[in-house]
C-alpha cells in the first residue's frame, strides 16, 4: 500500500463515522447531486447540524460542492453537493474489504493473536 494515501484514507474513514454523514454519502453515492435544502429535508435535522456534517465531509474530500465555497464555508447553504471520486473509491474499497472480511471465520484467527494485550497490538500497528 502506498503510505502517502494512508492519511487521506483515515480522514475519509473518520468522516464516515456518524450516521448523518453516512446517510449523506449513501444519498449521493449513485452520482446524484443534492442541494443543501434537499439534504436538509431528507435528513430532517437542523441547519447548523447539516452545515457541520457537510463541512467534515468536504474537508475530508469525501464530497465536494459544484459551486465554489468561501474559505469559511459561510455559503454552504447555496451549494450543490456530489460525492467525490475519492469518496466513491473509499466507499467501494471499504465495501470490498468488508465482503472479504465476512469470508473469514473468527475461529480461523490464531489463538495467540486473540490473546495479545491491546497495548502490544497498538505497538505492532504503529511501527
Amino acid at each position: 500500500m502506498k503510505m502517502k494515501l494512508l492519511e487521506p484514507l483515515l480522514d475519509a474513514i473518520e468522516a464516515f463515522d456518524h450516521p448523518v454523514r453516512m446517510r449523506i454519502v449513501e444519498y449521493l453515492y449513485d452520482g446524484r447531486d443534492a442541494t443543501y435544502t434537499e439534504l436538509l429535508r431528507m435528513l430532517g435535522i437542523r441547519k447548523g447540524a447539516l452545515t457541520y456534517h457537510l463541512k467534515i465531509l468536504t474537508v475530508a474530500v469525501v464530497i465536494y460542492s459544484l459551486t465554489s465555497l468561501d474559505e469559511d464555508f459561510a455559503d454552504m447553504h447555496k451549494a450543490f453537493y456530489r460525492l467525490s471520486p475519492w469518496g466513491k473509491a473509499v466507499v467501494d474499497g471499504l465495501m470490498s474489504s468488508f465482503s472479504l472480511l465476512t469470508e473469514v471465520e473468527p475461529e480461523s484467527v490464531p489463538k495467540a493473536m486473540t490473546q495479545t494485550p491491546v497495548t502490544e497490538k497498538k505497538a505492532i500497528f504503529s511501527s
